[in-house]
């Protein structure tokens, strides 16, 4: 009795350890799980959130403000003449800047909104329950900062960049409020080209009426 009763203990010990290596496993894989998801929201380059996740946080945004009645703003940004930094310097400065300027942009997006890269030297800002003046006042920090700060140092050469910026606003109260999130971002996008057909290091507003410079 005294040699089943060891027995018993023994295996209940073995048991209890099966059981806690298969629990370390599982907590391994649910954690390498939820780090792949979050790559998977990144930007491979810049390390902020890539385009694809910046479209279904829009869809989100966008639904959410149908029910509630607040409204949205959207920034699309460019920066300008960033070709120049490739031929002049290497896509390897070229990349630089982009991560140099993905972490300003990071760093001064106000809380509770998202920033990430769209492709290429293009940037989206999401700014829920964000009217037009917190819009413009993002953006116009934004535009002062990159103007008073170079984004990298080179050679001991100090690289600045402009921006254009176009700014679209989704209000569902409003009767010419756009009917789907696509529509919002493709004025945001509207805005910055007119942006940089006006001159570039500029700020630009879409409105049903047309686009109107800040």
């Amino acid at each position: 009795l005294q040699e089943a009763k060891q027995l018993l203990v023994e295996r209940n010990l073995s048991l209890m350890q099966k059981v806690a290596m298969q629990e370390n496993q599982l907590a391994s894989l649910n954690l390498a799980s939820n780090r792949l998801k979050e790559q998977l929201k990144k930007d491979a380059l810049t390390g902020i959130y890539n385009r694809q996740f910046i479209k279904d946080q829009l869809d989100k945004y966008f639904e959410i403000c149908q029910v509630s009645g607040k409204v949205l703003s959207v920034i699309f940004i460019d920066l300008d003449y960033f070709n120049n930094i490739n031929d002049d310097y290497g896509h390897g400065v070229g990349d630089d800047v982009l991560k140099a300027f993905a972490l300003t942009l990071e760093t001064l997006t106000p809380e509770g909104c998202l920033a990430g890269r769209y492709g290429g030297e293009e940037f989206v800002v999401l700014m829920p329950n964000s009217d037009l003046a917190q819009a413009q006042d993002f953006a116009l920090r934004l535009q002062e900062y990159m103007a008073a700060n170079a984004l990298l140092t080179f050679k001991q050469e100090d690289i600045y960049l402009s921006a254009s910026m176009g700014l679209a606003i989704y209000n569902p109260c409003e009767n010419t409020s756009f009917a789907e999130p696509d529509e919002l971002l493709n004025a945001a996008d509207q805005a910055m080209y007119d942006a940089k057909r006006s001159g570039r290091n500029r700020i630009v507003e879409f409105t049903p009426e047309g686009i109107k410079k800040i």
